[in-house]
């Protein structure tokens, strides 16, 4: 809570902020659609993973196709919400061979490493046994 000028409580209108904030929110956006740069679909957002060795939304899980028995990981790196989207930095082609994997699977450390080097990312290891992505 800010203070205003004349020592009274002042609150944030929060309204607008998953258009600066696109990880603000994130349990409403999921089933939201998914944009590339140029406004194309490229599926529905199913889960939003958490970078926890840097404590940031790292990458969105996407459903995409009739069937959506996979799904997609893109970078959220620059991607940004409007009321009803997440529009992210990669286009349809670059999307369609990203890592993917078995909705009714767990993310395996094998998927994050190939979706860290597949969008060139630093990825280091953590401790043995543990995972960076998890699920937010």
């Amino acid at each position: 809570m800010q203070v205003g000028g004349r020592g009274e409580p002042r609150t944030h209108d929060h309204s607008n902020d998953a258009d600066r904030h696109p990880h603000r929110g994130r349990q409403g956006w999921c089933g939201q659609d998914v944009l590339d740069p140029s406004g194309e679909k490229l599926g529905k957002l199913d889960q939003v993973f958490w970078d926890t060795e840097i404590d940031t939304p790292a990458f969105a899980a996407v459903k995409s196709g009739t069937i959506g028995k996979h799904l997609t990981l893109v970078s959220l790196a620059g991607a940004t919400a409007g009321q009803s989207y997440l529009r992210v930095g990669v286009d349809e082609s670059r999307f369609k061979k990203a890592p993917s994997f078995d909705q009714d699977a767990e993310l395996t450390a094998e998927d994050e490493i190939s979706a860290y080097e597949y969008f060139g990312l630093d990825y280091r290891p953590p401790d043995a046994g543990a995972r960076r992505l998890a699920k937010h």
